[in-house]
């Protein structure tokens, strides 16, 4: 699949764009804040939804309005689809499949996948393990059908139980705490499987790349608090689980989640 075309209106400094990507590499030329970036933003929040330089939505939308809409039509060799996004400063964001709402957002990244690469990714190897969780977290999306879902079902459970914590602490209530550790649980465990499998579809691509840099070699590590690398998606549910209840007195005093895939460290190894 391919973006055919893409139309911005009160888009970031766009009034209005109406865009045709020529065949094959195209290149954007222009003087600082002529907007290049901003056009690879759009294009980009078409199959993510999200910004790459992590601004929230509303500071999408021009300065002055209170609206915007990114627009696009995907083409393939069998079909052709339009994805239409319309970001709102008084409502919630709307997005649009072909027309109508798709049953899940993952569907975008089905249809069109973007890279990004940015200046500020060469902190993937000495940034924070966060940058390298979301790498995966990324790629893994667009590689494995469930698991954008699974990303999904793991962030709004881990959501809701440290609002939990936040707001009680130590008189946060058990039952309600076990609820949302079983979802943690079994979210996470599925999160750590598509990021295990990511990083070993990714070795050999990323083994040939920096091979034509010289001589080293590079491999990843994960490392984890409560994850083992042979155990099964199942077993990672059931080792999640039982670490959540170990640490879940430790939580309620410091009011946070101190274990899961939010916490685990995928280190790349030089040399």
């Amino acid at each position: 699949m391919r973006l055919d075309w893409i139309e911005l209106r009160e888009f970031r400094s766009y009034p209005q764009l109406d865009f045709r990507p020529d065949p094959g590499t195209n290149l954007l030329v222009g003087d600082n804040g002529a907007g290049k970036t901003n056009l690879l933003e759009a294009i980009t929040y078409l199959s993510t939804l999200r910004s790459f330089r992590k601004a929230p939505d509303d500071a999408l939308i021009a300065t002055g309005s209170d609206e915007a809409v990114i627009r696009g039509g995907i083409a393939g060799p069998v079909s052709e689809h339009t994805i239409e996004v319309l970001l709102s400063r008084l409502q919630r964001r709307r997005v649009q499949l072909d027309g109508k709402r798709p049953s899940r957002n993952a569907e975008l990244r089905a249809r069109l996948r973007c890279v990004t690469f940015l200046p500020d990714d060469l902190e993937l190897t000495k940034g924070s393990a966060g940058q390298r969780r979301g790498l995966l977290d990324d790629l893994a999306a667009q590689l494995r059908p469930t698991a954008a879902a699974d990303q999904g079902d793991f962030d709004r459970a881990l959501r809701q139980r440290n609002a939990l914590l936040r707001a009680e602490g130590p008189m946060a209530d058990i039952d309600a705490l076990a609820s949302f550790e079983a979802a943690i649980a079994t979210s996470g465990a599925s999160v750590v499987a598509h990021r295990w499998a990511t990083a070993a579809a990714m070795k050999p691509f990323l083994q040939a790349a920096y091979r034509s840099l010289g001589p080293d070699t590079v491999s990843w590590r994960y490392e984890s608090a409560w994850a083992t690398g042979e155990a099964s998606e199942d077993d990672l549910a059931g080792l999640l689980a039982a670490e959540l209840a170990a640490r879940r007195r430790q939580d309620m005093e410091r009011r946070m989640t101190t274990v899961g895939p939010q916490r685990d460290e995928p280190r790349l190894l030089l040399g």
